[in-house]
């Protein structure tokens, strides 16, 4: 892993967003968990109203820091994803993840 970003990574961060989609409304919880180790895992919660019913999408990862970005490949596959990474607001419990915010819940 290496280094104080890696370090300051660390633990459980999500981001919500409600959005409208073809007469639906959804709620998708995104949550990144980050291991010392450097496994981590991806949780993607979709609840649809329409449906009124949760989706939820895991898969699991390793992750390195390099030049200020997280590069995370997905296990059992040859996808990786490399997202920029910033800790705004001087505080080291909300992320900006490729852009996206993230707050730590663990």
């Amino acid at each position: 892993m290496g280094g104080s970003a890696a370090e300051a990574l660390v633990g459980a961060w999500e981001n919500v967003v409600a959005i409208e989609m073809s007469g639906d409304f959804q709620t998708v919880r995104t949550r990144w968990d980050f291991r010392v180790s450097g496994d981590c895992r991806q949780t993607v919660s979709t609840f649809s109203v329409l449906d009124g019913m949760t989706f939820v999408t895991v898969r699991d990862c390793i992750f390195t820091i390099n030049n200020g970005n997280v590069v995370i490949s997905f296990t059992g596959t040859m996808a990786s994803v490399s997202f920029s990474l910033s800790f705004p607001q001087f505080t080291r419990d909300r992320i900006l993840l490729g852009g996206i915010p993230f707050d730590r819940t663990a």
